[in-house]
């Protein structure tokens, strides 16, 4: 594992926003950077709190963020900060981002908003052309991250994960796909039924292959959460998702949060091992704007599971 290099240090809300890089070992598609400064590390800023400047350990829920937040350059932001419980929340999460760059831009990525570099889906390619391209965002934010991270010795251990739109999807996915590894796991407007829904059918046919259903469902919300199973007896992941109403993504059938509340409803074998609440709010959109509204809400709800 590489070691961190601190970039930067900047004093925010009482403690630090801190920026460091780091060679990866899972993406290994980096290459040269845009500034044509030789092969590309990893970079991430992480908050750390006033408690943890004082000494005491801390959780930390990370943040993914969707396609919108990756529109400059080659980046594939995913978020964290240690926590600190609620209060001033939303500053803080999207101030504490990870910002890893350097994904290889693959042929013809460009030619699509929705696919390539900035909207890798937050899954491990298979198919040759993104495998080269270093695309293994879901093992690089499950795996090589939090390892990473624990170089800091601020963590106590503990973690939730939150995101938005394709961040979303890649939060619910993590949580999923690691039963017991995130305290809780929340969402704003998430891509909750993939293999179902145009933007999921193009990226997923893209990075896994157009034959290989067993692959795309692998990284299905709606279909892990069918079969999820909570590794503590009695125990069950808490489970938050906000969507607004007049989103247009909802309505162009992108979203289908319909598909996740019918898998996790009450009564189903899901519901069990999940404690979901899917909220519809009227009038709200997909927007930043839409996440400022709630995300205090989704702050208490990882703090209160985080023991903050």
């Amino acid at each position: 594992m590489s070691t961190l290099q601190l970039l930067s240090t900047n004093f925010c809300h009482g403690g630090e926003v801190r920026k460091y890089s780091h060679m990866s070992d899972t993406i290994s598609g980096t290459l040269a950077d845009s500034a044509g400064e030789g092969p590309s590390k990893m970079q991430f800023n992480v908050f750390v709190p006033p408690a943890a400047l004082a000494g005491k350990k801390v959780p930390v829920p990370g943040h993914l963020p969707g396609r919108a937040h990756l529109q400059r350059g080659h980046r594939l932001p995913q978020g964290v900060r240690p926590a600190e419980g609620p209060g001033r929340a939303w500053d803080r999460v999207r101030r504490a981002r990870h910002l890893p760059r350097g994904l290889a831009p693959v042929e013809g990525d460009r030619d699509n908003w929705d696919l390539g570099v900035g909207a890798g889906f937050y899954v491990d390619a298979t198919v040759a052309k993104w495998v080269a391209g270093g695309y293994k965002m879901f093992s690089y934010v499950n795996h090589e991250l939090p390892a990473v991270l624990g170089q800091l010795d601020i963590l106590n251990g503990k973690m939730s994960i939150m995101g938005h739109s394709m961040g979303g999807h890649g939060a619910l996915i993590s949580a999923l796909k690691n039963p017991g590894a995130f305290q809780s796991v929340s969402a704003f407007a998430p891509i909750c039924h993939p293999t179902q829904c145009p933007w999921g059918k193009k990226g997923f046919g893209a990075y896994l292959g157009s034959e290989d259903q067993a692959a795309w469902a692998a990284y299905d919300a709606t279909l892990l959460a069918s079969a999820y199973q909570h590794p503590e007896s009695g125990a069950r992941l808490p489970m938050l998702v906000d969507q607004g109403e007049e989103d247009n993504f909802l309505k162009a059938g992108q979203l289908l949060p319909e598909a996740l509340q019918k898998a996790v409803a009450a009564g189903t074998p899901a519901a069990e091992h999940i404690d979901a609440t899917i909220r519809l709010h009227p009038r709200y959109d997909h927007s930043y704007y839409f996440i400022q509204s709630f995300a205090e809400e989704h702050v208490a709800f990882h703090a209160k599971h985080l023991g903050c």
